[in-house]
């Protein structure tokens, strides 16, 4: 007859720490990833309302750039404060 071996107590123990261990390093580099990949998309969205705004301010000027970028607001772009 064979005899199963089962996970001891110990064992078992021993296996979570190790995970928790590994867990506890991989974190901080998670959390910095997902933060780059936030920083990442604001800029892009920035990016492209701000470019959709010369573009519409220069349709509408005879394909001149604004003297200030402030003069976009808020006929071209948002409220500043939202």
């Amino acid at each position: 007859m064979q005899q199963r071996r089962h996970f001891t107590l110990i064992e078992l123990l021993t296996v979570i720490a190790i995970m928790g261990v590994l867990a506890a390093i991989l974190m901080p580099a998670l959390s910095k990833a997902r933060r780059k990949a936030h920083l990442t998309s604001c800029m892009n969205q920035l990016r492209q309302i701000a470019g959709l705004g010369f573009a519409m301010y220069m349709g509408d000027n005879g394909d001149r750039l604004p003297l200030w970028p402030s003069n976009l607001f808020p006929s071209y772009l948002p409220d500043k404060r939202t």
